[in-house]
């Protein structure tokens, strides 16, 4: 099959299927990580045999072949304030008209995530057959932003309204959270296929805990929703029990640079704690391995990718019990330990918990273990895509033909 795929391409997930030249492009013009879902699903299709053309918005644009895939970069807005407010709209019309002679060969169209690579595929929903994958839930997010956030997170709700109006668009949801959400919005049912995770990232010997109790904790951002001031107040309380603990946080805004962390350590929140910055997706295995405890304190996720991640690497898990798709992700706490991530109290019992009973957690770990081998491997979410794919390739083709019956009529 030839598939097209619109997502945050993130580099060293491709990096193997070009050439030296072509590699230097996607370093140059793409953030090595990107969306790590979605990267593995283009791997596993590939993996399976599929073509797949990545349509990815870029630092310029570009386009490159490489063995069974192919990447299309579009030139994004170098000025922050522009490309996150009316520059949506300057992006998504740019990225029609790059793709516009490049879907043609293809089977079906793909888009994650609901906004301008969205919004550029839909335009071709009469000629296509064109799916989009809600991964999260724009209005949501703005909610839980400050002032200025909110007003350019507002250009993205209007922009995944527009979006999902799309008559002829078929949608995806990657948790029965977002497909509850989906439902209410468009008044029907919207199928639910979770988020894969690479094979690769499993592990195949038991989890052995560090000397010293570690807490690991993964964020692409800080803001409000992601919560890390909980998480920070918790974890001083949970070392006042234990004082030989430590606390792990990486993401892009986790360094002694940033203004919110001097803020932090000013406030002595910072005790025992690694603030590790951005690092590469495949280096995380080694930090799951080396960490006794994984944790989110975010207030709200549409999936939560890290979570499996740590299931794949037989670590116990701690999230929010009214987190959005935190629960089911976690089967209710048959997979991992649920408590209320909105209080610090809260958050350093279920450290103390898991802290305290070390044998009972690594039990549930391998349960979470076993359940995202059977659930989340990308060989059964790429083949779950497919038989979609095919289904609605079907229906578009009886309805051509049915067309072209009438007008011969």
């Amino acid at each position: 099959m030839r598939i097209g795929v619109f997502t945050r391409l993130g580099a060293d997930s491709v990096m193997r299927f070009f050439c030296t030249r072509e590699k230097k492009i996607l370093s140059n013009n793409l953030s090595p990580i990107g969306g790590p879902a979605v990267n593995t699903l283009i791997v596993g299709f590939l993996a399976k045999g599929h073509f797949v053309r990545v349509f990815t918005r870029a630092t310029s644009d570009f386009y490159i072949k490489g063995d069974n895939i192919e990447v299309v970069g579009v030139k994004d807005n170098d000025n922050y304030l522009v490309k996150n407010t009316v520059g949506c709209f300057v992006k998504a019309f740019r990225m029609k008209r790059a793709i516009e002679n490049k879907i043609h060969d293809l089977d079906v169209l793909h888009a994650h995530w609901s906004y301008e690579e969205a919004w550029a595929a839909c335009q071709y929903a009469r000629i296509k057959p064109v799916f989009c994958t809600i991964r999260d839930w724009a209005p949501l997010i703005w909610r839980f932003e400050s002032v200025k956030n909110k007003i350019i997170w507002s250009f993205r709700v209007l922009l995944n309204e527009l979006v999902l109006r799309q008559k002829k668009v078929k949608f995806v949801a990657n948790s029965p959270y977002t497909a509850n959400l989906a439902k209410r919005k468009l008044k029907k049912e919207v199928p639910m296929i979770p988020n894969p995770i690479s094979p690769s990232f499993l592990k195949s010997d038991s989890h052995v805990n560090p000397l010293t109790f570690t807490v690991l904790c993964i964020s692409s951002s800080n803001d409000k929703r992601k919560n890390i001031p909980t998480l920070l107040k918790g974890f001083q309380l949970f070392l006042r029990k234990n004082n030989n603990a430590r606390l792990q946080i990486i993401g892009e805004p986790f360094t002694l640079d940033n203004e919110c962390c001097k803020a932090w350590d000013a406030q002595g929140l910072l005790k025992s704690v690694e603030l590790l910055g951005l690092q590469k997706h495949d280096d995380l295995k080694c930090f799951l391995d080396n960490c006794s405890v994984f944790i989110t304190t975010s207030l709200e996720e549409t999936f939560g990718n890290t979570l499996i991640e740590a299931f794949a690497r037989r670590v116990p898990v701690i999230g929010g019990e009214k987190s959005g798709a935190v629960p089911y992700v976690l089967g209710q706490g048959e997979f991992g330990y649920l408590c209320d991530v909105s209080d610090a109290q809260s958050v350093a019992a279920a450290l103390y918990e898991v802290y305290s009973n070390p044998s009972e957690s690594l039990l549930i770990a391998e349960k979470a273990y076993v359940h995202v081998k059977t659930r989340y491997v990308s060989n059964h979410i790429c083949d779950e895509h497919i038989e979609l794919y095919n289904k609605a390739i079907s229906s578009y083709e009886n309805r051509s033909s049915f067309v072209q019956i009438q007008s011969s009529d």
